[in-house]
């Protein structure tokens, strides 16, 4: 009995594994039809993440819109439903099922369809532009560029956590700040404002 136990034991991890099988992921990207490797590189969302937030958003719209998601290997992922954290930098998806998740692959771009003004918006990741600052390397930029000039809005978001006098409740808001960037000399660069006379 025992060891057809130990030969049990032995064999089952075996089979379990023979079961994985290689994909080639690209050939998985083809567009909203397609369950491809985004769903499978996903994670759950913690929805009560921001449930005591007092005031503010910490997304760039709180709506789930359809985007374009741009992959470093130069594939898309077209029409996806997308929502961007600002405060985290993490992009929530919807998979097949409507669950919401992290997506936990590489971005290098995220295009939404249905910007202001209708034309599309297009977020850029840091890592893509000439810069060193580790903060600004994990941020996502708005493309604001011209024909004459290359222009970035940064759009950062974080929790303002404050307890008033006397109060035991800790008050939670989001404050968001925008900036404008530039490329000189090879350079992500603040564009500054200047002094009013």
């Amino acid at each position: 009995m025992r060891k057809i136990l130990i030969a049990t034991l032995l064999t089952f991890p075996a089979l379990a594994f023979s079961q994985v099988k290689s994909v080639d992921v690209s050939t998985l990207i083809a567009g909203p039809s397609e369950n491809f490797y985004l769903f499978a590189n996903g994670m759950p969302s913690t929805p009560t993440k921001y449930t005591r937030i007092n005031s503010g958003s910490p997304y760039y719209r709180d709506i789930f819109e359809k985007a374009t998601l741009v992959f470093p290997n130069g594939k898309a992922a077209k029409d996806q439903l997308i929502r961007l954290d600002l405060v985290t930098g993490e992009i929530q998806f919807k998979n097949d099922k409507g669950d919401e998740m992290i997506a936990t692959i590489p971005v290098e771009r995220i295009i939404f369809a249905n910007g202001t003004e209708g034309q599309p918006e297009v977020f850029i990741h840091g890592s893509l532009l000439p810069t060193d600052e580790k903060k600004l390397k994990a941020a996502w930029f708005l493309d604001c560029s011209t024909e004459n000039a290359p222009c970035y809005q940064l759009h950062t978001k974080k929790l303002d956590e404050y307890k008033q006098y006397n109060s035991a409740t800790t008050e939670i808001n989001i404050v968001e700040k925008k900036s404008f960037y530039t490329i000189q000399d090879s350079v992500l660069v603040e564009v500054k404002k200047g002094r009013k006379k």
